[in-house]
């Protein structure tokens, strides 16, 4: 909130800045321009003309301009035929400019941000009093331009840093996703083993019913058997007695 209303100052201040120096100087246009990155171009800022008022900002190249003599160097101007001295800047001819007056801008660590600059259709002729006046305003666009470039360069670290977070966020959601997935795959898993195991705990209950009973069948049998032996023996014992008539055993 706080870049927000110093930005939005900025473009106010700026404003304010050319229409009082186009009031005092009585110049037909007056502006204050921002270097590209590459210092080869300037980008009007606040552009006022002294029929028209604020009017649209524009983009220019600085080569073959008055305004490639002033940036990163010292005042500079030009009293009268400053179309004659620069016949490849085809904005001059378009504008019918016949005189010059800019300054240069720097920021606090005196890299080149920028220019004020002053345009007549007619002659000047004090140049060092059109000087000294934009000097005095150029600290204070210098100061301000700096401003607005810290805060292009924190609204394009918050945007780089969203987008950042954007993809971040949707990695996230991914991998929970995958785990989600995974968990999923466990938890069946789990219940898979624990089915395997009630089954196998259940085989080996079985398993060992089967060996009880075996070992109680066995330790039965084996007497039955002793008690079935005698009782054929005995069986066949009497039934030959019966039918031969021979005496019955003495039981001592």
């Amino acid at each position: 909130i706080i870049y927000k209303r110093i930005y939005k100052i900025g473009g106010q201040l700026f404003e304010a800045i050319v229409i009082k120096l186009q009031k005092a100087l009585e110049a037909d246009y007056t502006f204050v321009g921002k270097l590209s990155e590459n210092k080869d171009k300037v980008e009007t800022i606040s552009l006022v003309n002294k029929k028209k008022g604020v009017i649209d900002n524009f983009i220019y190249d600085l080569k073959h301009t008055p305004c490639e003599n002033i940036v990163g160097q010292n005042p500079c101007s030009y009293s009268k035929n400053i179309a004659l001295l620069f016949p490849k800047d085809q904005l001059l001819i378009d504008m019918g400019i016949e005189a010059y007056a800019g300054v240069p801008l720097y920021d606090s660590k005196k890299e080149p941000t920028g220019i004020l600059v002053c345009l007549y259709e007619n002659e000047i002729k004090d140049t060092f009093a059109i000087e000294s006046i934009l000097m005095i305003f150029a600290s204070r666009a210098s100061a301000e331009l700096e401003h607005m470039k810290l805060y292009d360069a924190l609204e394009k670290h918050k945007h780089e840093l969203e987008i950042k977070v954007a993809e971040r966020t949707i990695e996230l959601n991914k991998k929970n996703k995958e785990l989600e997935l995974s968990n999923q795959e466990l938890a069946k898993t789990l219940q898979n083993l624990q089915a395997a195991q009630a089954q196998l705990i259940q085989s080996e209950k079985m398993a060992s019913l089967g060996i009880l009973t075996s070992g109680v069948a066995h330790e039965i049998n084996n007497p039955l058997n002793y008690l079935m032996g005698a009782y054929i023996g005995f069986s066949t014992y009497f039934d030959a007695v019966h039918y031969t008539h021979l005496p019955l055993p003495t039981i001592l």
